[in-house]
C-alpha cells in the first residue's frame, strides 16, 4: 500500500514539475513578446532631421492614387526612415510631396519644389463630401509642417503648421494660415466657400474661405470659456 503511494506522489511531483515547466515558459513567451512589441515602434508623420549615420531612409511613391475630376492623378511621396531611438528602433511613414500627372497629356509634377516638408493631411474639398465622386473636387487643402518649431529635432504634429490651398491640378497654391496649433473640422457653406475651425497662439478661431480666390473672407475668435 506504502508502494502505491509513493508511486502516486512520484506521478503528482512530475506533474507539477511539468506544470511549472509550461506555465515558466508561457510567462517567457509573453515577456519575450512584450519586450519585443517595446523595442521597435512604426509611427506616422514623424520625420527626424537629426543627423545620424545609422539612419536608413527611403522615397516611394505609394499605390494609393487619388483620381480628381478625371483629369488628373496625386500621389503621394512618402519617406519611411528606420533609426535606433534610446532602448528601441523606430521606423516612421511620413508624406513629404505629392506627384500631380495630368491624365490628358500624361505630364508629371510636383506639388512642392522641395521635400523639405512633412504634409499631416490632405483634404479634397467637396460639397458632398460624405457621398462624393472625384469629379466633385473643388480644390485641395493640406495641412504643412515647413519647421521644426519646438526643437526636438523632428518635423511632426507637435510644430506648428500652415494651412495650404491649392488647385485640382496642383499648379497653382497658396498658404493661407501659419503657425497653427491644431486643425478642428471644415464645411462647405456653398459652391465657393468653406468654413474652417482651428487653434492659433492659444485662441480658437473660425475663418471662411473663398476656394476658387484662395481668399480669406472673414475672421472671427470662438469663445470657449463662456
Amino acid at each position: 500500500m506504502s508502494d502505491n503511494n509513493s508511486f502516486f506522489r512520484f506521478i503528482w511531483r512530475v506533474n507539477s514539475l511539468i506544470i511549472l515547466a509550461i506555465g515558466l515558459l508561457g510567462v517567457s513567451l509573453l515577456a519575450y513578446g512584450f519586450i519585443q512589441n517595446q523595442s521597435y515602434k512604426e509611427v506616422s508623420n514623424i520625420v527626424n532631421i537629426q543627423d545620424n549615420k545609422d539612419s536608413k531612409e527611403n522615397y516611394k511613391l505609394e499605390a494609393n492614387a487619388q483620381f480628381l475630376n478625371d483629369k488628373y492623378q496625386v500621389t503621394p511621396l512618402v519617406l519611411t526612415q528606420d533609426y535606433e531611438q534610446s532602448y528601441y528602433s523606430k521606423h516612421t511613414y511620413s508624406v513629404k510631396n505629392y506627384l500631380f500627372t495630368d491624365l490628358e497629356n500624361s505630364k508629371s509634377y510636383w506639388l512642392f519644389k522641395k521635400n523639405d516638408k512633412l504634409i499631416l493631411d490632405l483634404f479634397r474639398l467637396e460639397k458632398n463630401n460624405l457621398i462624393s465622386t472625384s469629379k466633385d473636387t473643388k480644390a485641395l487643402m493640406y495641412l504643412v509642417v515647413k519647421e521644426d518649431t519646438n526643437n526636438d529635432a523632428r518635423l511632426s504634429i507637435q510644430d506648428r503648421f500652415s494651412l495650404v490651398l491649392s488647385t485640382p491640378s496642383g499648379k497653382k497654391y497658396i498658404e493661407l494660415f501659419e503657425k497653427l496649433q491644431s486643425f478642428v473640422s471644415w464645411r462647405f457653406i456653398d459652391g465657393s466657400e468653406i468654413i474652417v475651425h482651428y487653434k492659433k497662439d492659444g485662441k480658437y478661431f473660425s475663418s471662411n474661405i473663398d476656394i476658387e480666390k484662395f481668399k480669406i473672407i472673414d475672421t472671427r475668435t470662438i469663445d470657449i470659456n463662456q
